[in-house]
């Protein structure tokens, strides 16, 4: 997963800097096929590779831990709720 990650990063790293070098007759185009004006693309780029850096540091080997560990504690903080609007409830009644 690295390695498909670090490529990403250095592909986007590229197409950024030949952005920045080329100018804007090589601009990339956004939704609908209008172009992004001045360094629009280079800053998408920028933030595209940011991104993919920031996968890069994670640690994908305890991420199925670390998810289990978040729905169990998202279920005890659902349960305290629910007790809760349970005992509001009563308490109106």
């Amino acid at each position: 997963m690295h390695r498909v990650l670090g490529l990403l990063l250095l592909s986007t790293l590229t197409v950024g800097g030949y952005l920045m070098v080329a100018g804007p007759e090589v601009a990339p185009t956004g939704a609908g096929g209008v172009p992004l004006h001045g360094y629009g693309g280079s800053a998408l780029g920028l933030i595209t590779g940011l991104f993919l850096a920031w996968l890069v540091a994670l640690d994908w080997r305890t991420l199925p831990a670390r998810v289990g560990t978040w729905v169990r504690v998202q279920r005890y903080r659902l349960g305290w709720l629910l007790l809760g609007v349970c005992a509001g409830v009563l308490l109106l009644l």
